[in-house]
């Protein structure tokens, strides 16, 4: 509690905890850009990633169809 304490230590503690105030505040501010720069970033990587699978799909259906043989445990006998 701050009663016991005198005036001068009193007005110490809340310039302190004012200027601690300001400090969290800037760092929430930069915080929140932060996320918003990384979400941003998130969405630019999803896009690349489906234009790709989107790509990949489209190759793999100009393939000509390999005929598969069954292999040596599935034959039957």
């Amino acid at each position: 509690s701050t009663e016991r304490l005198s005036d001068r230590s009193r007005n110490l503690t809340r310039r302190c905890l004012q200027e601690l105030k300001k400090a969290l505040e800037s760092i929430a501010a930069m915080d929140k850009e932060c996320l918003a720069l990384a979400r941003v970033h998130l969405d630019s990587m999803k896009s690349e990633i489906l234009k790709v699978q989107h790509g990949l799909r489209a190759a793999r259906g100009y393939r000509l169809a390999v005929e598969q043989y069954p292999r040596f445990l599935d034959v039957k006998r």
